[in-house]
């Protein structure tokens, strides 16, 4: 997989960045188990950041398991 994909969130870390709500670097659960990959061939995309979305609301109820993953690309 890494010969041919970027773990983005990786890539965006190795910036600094990133912005996580957990102390586990890239978690969205317990472990880091969600991942965002680009094809190396996709020249064109370079990624600016890299972000775990807290979603729990005034409740403490989260909206998934899973906390959302996004990614921010410059587009060449």
């Amino acid at each position: 997989m890494s010969a041919t994909y970027s773990d983005n969130w990786a890539a965006a870390s190795d910036k600094g960045a990133t912005t996580n709500i957990s102390p586990c670097d890239g978690c969205t659960r317990n472990t880091r188990i969600d991942y965002i990959f680009s094809s190396y061939s996709a020249w064109f995309l370079s990624v600016q950041s890299a972000e775990i979305i807290d979603t729990l609301d005034g409740n403490g109820y989260m909206a998934s398991d899973h906390r959302p993953v996004v990614v921010t690309y410059n587009v060449q």
